[in-house]
């Protein structure tokens, strides 16, 4: 998957799901819609890709970096993380 057209332009919450009709693939992109605002103010696009690995999220910088990875979207986290 290219992000290039991303780098420095916005961050990218890059989730990685086996199905999209997998359970926390569906409640991460509830949690993304009720919380658009939040996100768009804080230059955040959500991509999705296929992964038949498992369910992952990764949220990767201005500069193309892995800042963390997550097991589910938790908005009160990923908040506090994009702070420091």
């Amino acid at each position: 998957m290219n992000l290039k057209k991303y780098k420095q332009k916005s961050r990218v919450l890059l989730i990685n799901t086996p199905s999209y009709k997998e359970k926390e693939y569906l409640n991460s992109k509830k949690i993304y819609q009720k919380y658009i605002k939040k996100f768009h103010k804080n230059y955040i696009k959500l991509i999705t890709k296929i992964n038949k690995k498992g369910f992952f999220i990764e949220l990767i910088e201005f500069d193309g970096s892995v800042k963390k990875k997550f097991k589910n979207l938790d908005i009160k986290e990923l908040l506090i993380l994009l702070k420091k």
